[in-house]
């Protein structure tokens, strides 16, 4: 398991870094936690480069899970990605919950 702390702000000027974080943390972990419980904005883009690095990461086996703000998770949940990303409210639970089947 490998846990990536995301910025306060993720938009289309640094998507493309995140990418490539989540990229190369996939590449060595099954499990990877996306730690955005300091994100307070992300745009169309950053919801994009979730939701591909979570389906390549199940594609190959893993598991992208993410830690959002009740805010983040919000706004996840009404574009309606809430269905596709596993969200969890706190560090600790994404840590420690068992791999979704």
């Amino acid at each position: 398991m490998l846990v990536v702390t995301a910025p306060a702000e993720i938009d289309f000027v640094n998507c493309e870094h995140l990418q490539a974080v989540l990229t190369s943390a996939s590449r060595q972990a099954s499990i990877v936690v996306v730690d955005m419980s300091q994100t307070t904005c992300c745009d169309a883009s950053a919801i994009g480069v979730l939701v591909r690095a979570a389906r390549r990461t199940a594609a190959d086996g893993g598991e992208l899970r993410l830690v959002a703000t009740p805010g983040v998770r919000r706004m996840l949940s009404v574009i309606g990605v809430d269905e596709i990303l596993l969200i969890f409210n706190y560090l600790a639970d994404a840590v420690a919950a068992e791999r979704a089947s």
